[in-house]
């Protein structure tokens, strides 16, 4: 089974069989389904150099370079994927079809969006927070049963 990364698209999450995929194949998937957290390094004029960190949802984070197919993770040290790793293709796809700066671009906009983004994270953990007190305090009360609770 033969795969571009840019070609991929939601057919791969619908029908994807992992158990009968090659490596590729599976890299490419958990470059599109696992989280992961891209950021671009940026230059003193406030453009991209081309490296990006990489931060995994096993809390790892690793330095990657797509144009020189480079990653400092143990796949790509030890396996050297001919389509490298699942990192390199995650920062690729995210250039091709998010707002992630290519190199030499600026990263202005994608720092805006992701200050934006991170100030509605931050809020939405604080009324999350606010809700869970009332919740507390509602049960400490006697005016709301856990019950109730799960019901919503």
């Amino acid at each position: 089974m033969q795969s571009d990364i840019a070609t991929l698209g939601a057919e791969l999450f619908t029908n994807f069989d992992y158990a009968a995929s090659d490596a590729d194949d599976r890299r490419t998937w958990r470059a599109r389904t696992q989280s992961m957290l891209v950021l671009p390094e940026t230059d003193t004029e406030g453009d991209a150099t081309g490296l990006y960190h990489v931060f995994s949802q096993s809390g790892s984070n690793y330095l990657a370079d797509p144009e020189l197919d480079s990653c400092t993770c143990p796949d790509m040290a030890h396996n050297d994927p001919e389509n490298g790793c699942k990192h390199i293709r995650r920062v690729s796809l995210a250039i091709d079809e998010t707002s992630l700066p290519a190199r030499t671009e600026s990263t202005d906009d994608y720092w805006t969006e992701f200050d934006a983004t991170t100030t509605n994270i931050a809020e939405q953990i604080e009324n999350l927070n606010e809700r869970i007190q009332q919740l507390g305090t509602l049960l400490d009360a006697g005016l709301v049963a856990k019950a109730e609770l799960a019901d919503e």
